[in-house]
């Protein structure tokens, strides 16, 4: 039962620290990646310069946003990261006592202070993501794309959760998915494996 309980725990520790990566694997996306060209059907006759210059700024521009959004995605949740890490070191390390609490008494502190980053910044977060997925739609693999459906899902749910969008079972459940280790480990590694197979 405590192997059941700490398989999540550590599976979100180890891709969450391959999340930061994760996108930056693709800022070298070009055409033969399988990212659709902007410049498909344009005819050199028929263009100028000006729309080719136009086309690669687009694409390079979704590729610096896909970077920016895992930097802000890691900063945003480095909150929930640090909480994980105490539970799971509480739950293997010596029984110090007095360390332990405070470690949680740090754990309390840091929530104060930046879970409202944590709210925040993950819808910023979710706006650059989308930036990044226009101007980036790939056509060799849809796992980048069902894994950005599933994070902006999650950041539905949080919001839900957050603002009270809603009442009767709906809260609880969004709940339950929004915080489970689970539900972000399958995210981080979508993501993961979809910017890998693009690359």
């Amino acid at each position: 039962m405590f192997a059941a309980r700490l398989l999540p725990t550590i599976l979100i520790v180890l891709l969450g620290m391959l999340a930061a990566g994760s996108i930056c694997l693709a800022d070298d996306h070009r055409d033969h990646d399988g990212h659709k060209n902007k410049k498909d059907g344009y005819h050199e006759a028929d263009h100028g310069k000006n729309d080719d210059e136009a086309a690669e700024d687009r694409e390079r521009g979704g590729e610096e946003a896909g970077v920016v959004a895992a930097i802000v995605f890691s900063v945003a949740n480095a909150t929930v990261a640090f909480s994980i890490l105490r539970r799971l070191f509480l739950r293997i390390s010596p029984k110090n006592v007095n360390f332990n609490n405070n470690l949680v008494k740090a754990d309390v502190y840091q929530k104060k202070l930046f879970l409202p980053l944590h709210y925040y910044l993950n819808l910023v977060g979710v706006g650059i993501v989308l930036w990044h997925w226009f101007a980036l739609r790939c056509e060799k693999s849809v796992i980048p794309e069902v894994g950005a459906v599933l994070l902006m899902l999650l950041c539905v749910l949080g919001v839900i959760v957050k603002f009270k969008l809603s009442k009767g079972l709906l809260v609880p459940f969004a709940k339950s998915i929004h915080m489970s280790s689970i539900s972000a480990a399958i995210i981080i590694a979508t993501l993961f494996v979809g910017h890998v197979a693009v690359d």
